[in-house]
């Protein structure tokens, strides 16, 4: 709608300055990215020029109003724009609007002052609910402060969005924004009635001299019905009657053979995959999961993934996908890396392979987002005080030591685990050393307590008494801080963590001097937190019964499958995991 019809109409006017951008993972760097192709900088300076706009337009929300003014004022404008405070023509908003016809996305940073300065100043924001699912909570805010100030301010200046209807809700949760949409009310799209998608289907095959089949518009109207999403079906559905035309005509049989409008996608879908080996359908799992925000709340939405989310090892199956049109590839400009993204969010809806791999991937996704925000915090300083610690580390231990999702890790997410790993690690073993200091102390302390300098001066010895009570209150403190945190850790899910704390609460008990004299009720917390983590952790699955005697030992096969025990009554026995039936 917008590329297809509004910046046709806009060019046609001249005098329209237009500038495109999609606010993906870090809004601010592709707007730097969208406003630089209008400034004809050198190309040695480009990629610099863009970086430090990026910065200023973060740090100041002045700088897009600014920019505006200035782009402006290169010429003089016409008297009928001077001092008149002309401001944002209404806020226009669509529910679906994407790239179409024979333009493109970044076609639109146009060429500048090629007719002169112009009268306007026209921004479009495509695709808008990136900055809902894609975008850190931290740059959101700003970034949205960043536009309705050039929106209050820049004279002259228009600002289209395009949303999706379901993120209307997101969007209106910050007040500033809310009350620009009640300034500008937004132009909602409502579903096309039948004499509009008649004319959608008919007018542009006319124009290319293409004649469709008696009754066939009819039949694809019918099968649409009320469907969400219909326009991007619609659209694919007709580019694969368009390979199967005969001499410029599109027929019943070629609708059929395509599988109707209700199958067209999966079916043309499966027909490229299907034939892929069993190692490539797991590359192409990979790749799809990569493609899809798990929605939460809204409907899981596509993204645009970096050739290093995807693995550098699957861009070769990706170019492949390309080529039978299942995603489109692309540049991205801020972090100089090839992307890829689904050709269509129908594919989310439409085709069931997809739709098995989001929802088997749907929490691994989730989480893995979540990280991703933490990721890049880290990787901008590499600073220690990003890492992961606590519940979230142990989180992310588990995936990364999962045998497959490991692999559906990227290269910067493994590494900020592992780093995340290996300063845990190293905690650990400072405390270690510091409690055997600590305890190397006590003991010199008792001897010293014992022996006959206690009584060579009673100053000494209040001075030695009041060391000890303190040590005692000390130890107490750090076993009930020990036993709260294993029970915040246990009803939070984090059974990990629970065990952890736990156990160093009960080593502490059991190795400190003066446990004795360690009030009991705090004794009993530490036991009682050993107690709950331990008895949750057990799981009996299967009583292995067979044996007559003591058993010695137990032991599982590499591959998980089964259990060899033995014991005094017979040298071994083998038994099935699944069945706890012993193997004959």
């Amino acid at each position: 709608m917008v590329f297809a019809g509004l910046v046709p109409k806009l060019r046609d006017l001249g005098n329209v300055q237009i500038v495109s951008f999609r606010p993906g993972k870090n809004p601010f760097d592709a707007l730097a990215i969208a406003l630089n192709r209008i400034q004809n900088i050198q190309p040695s300076n480009n990629r610099l020029q863009e970086l430090q706009l990026g910065v200023d337009l973060q740090q100041d929300e002045q700088v897009l109003y600014k920019f505006i003014q200035h782009f402006k004022n290169l010429t003089p404008q016409p008297p009928s724009l001077q001092g008149n405070g002309e401001k944002l023509k209404p806020l226009s908003l669509q529910r679906e609007a994407r790239c179409g016809g024979s333009l493109r996305c970044s076609d639109f940073g146009e060429r500048g002052l090629e007719r002169g300065s112009p009268q306007r100043f026209v921004l479009i924001a495509d695709q808008f609910e990136d900055l809902y699912t894609l975008t850190e909570d931290s740059l959101r805010q700003p970034f949205l402060d960043l536009l309705l100030y050039a929106v209050q301010n820049a004279p002259a200046f228009s600002l289209v969005l395009t949303l999706r209807a379901d993120f209307m809700g997101k969007a209106l949760d910050y007040q500033p924004m809310g009350e620009a949409f009640n300034k500008y009310p937004p132009l909602l799209l409502s579903p096309m009635k039948r004499e509009e998608l008649q004319a959608a289907i008919e007018q542009p095959a006319a124009k290319m001299k293409v004649e469709l089949e008696q009754g066939l518009t009819s039949k694809l109207i019918d099968d649409l019905g009320n469907r969400d999403g219909n326009l991007p079906l619609l659209e694919f559905t007709l580019s694969l009657l368009w390979d199967k035309h005969e001499k410029w005509y599109l027929t019943h049989k070629a609708y059929e053979e395509i599988g109707g409008l209700e199958k067209a996608l999966a079916k043309y879908a499966d027909g490229v995959l299907n034939p892929l080996s069993a190692a490539d359908k797991e590359k192409a799992e990979r790749i799809f999961i990569q493609l899809i925000s798990p929605g939460e709340g809204t409907e899981d939405t596509k993204r645009k993934a970096t050739r290093g989310e995807v693995g550098e090892n699957n861009w070769d199956l990706v170019e492949e996908l390309a080529n039978h049109r299942l995603v489109v590839t692309g540049w991205d400009e801020s972090n100089q890396q090839e992307t890829v993204e689904i050709v269509h969010e129908a594919l989310i809806r439409e085709w069931g392979m997809l739709r098995g791999w989001i929802k088997s991937n749907r929490r691994f996704r989730i989480w893995q987002e979540q990280l991703q925000l933490e990721v890049v915090k880290w990787d901008k300083s590499r600073d220690e005080n990003y890492l992961l610690s606590g519940g979230n580390l142990g989180e992310a231990e588990g995936w990364y030591f999962d045998e497959k999702y490991r692999d559906y890790l990227s290269d910067v997410q493994g590494e900020f685990i592992r780093e995340s790993l290996e300063k845990w690690d190293r905690e650990e073993k400072e405390k270690v050393r510091l409690q055997k200091e600590k305890a190397k102390l006590q003991r010199r302390a008792i001897k010293w307590l014992s022996g006959g300098l206690v009584a060579a001066s009673l100053a000494t010895g209040f001075a030695g008494w009041n060391w000890m009570q303190s040590e005692i209150r000390a130890t107490s403190s750090d076993l009930k801080s020990l036993a709260v945190n294993s029970e915040s850790f246990f009803y939070g899910d984090f059974h990990h963590d629970a065990i952890m704390e736990a156990m160093k609460a009960s080593q502490l008990l059991s190795n400190t001097w003066w446990k004795e004299s360690i009030p009991n009720d705090i004794q009993q917390e530490v036991k009682a937190a050993l107690f709950y983590v331990v008895n949750d952790s057990i799981f009996v699955k299967d009583t292995l019964k067979g044996h007559q005697a003591e058993v010695l030992s137990v032991v599982f096969s590499p591959d998980g499958k089964t259990i060899a025990s033995t014991s005094e009554d017979r040298p071994v026995r083998i038994w099935y995991i699944d069945t706890g039936s012993p193997i004959q």
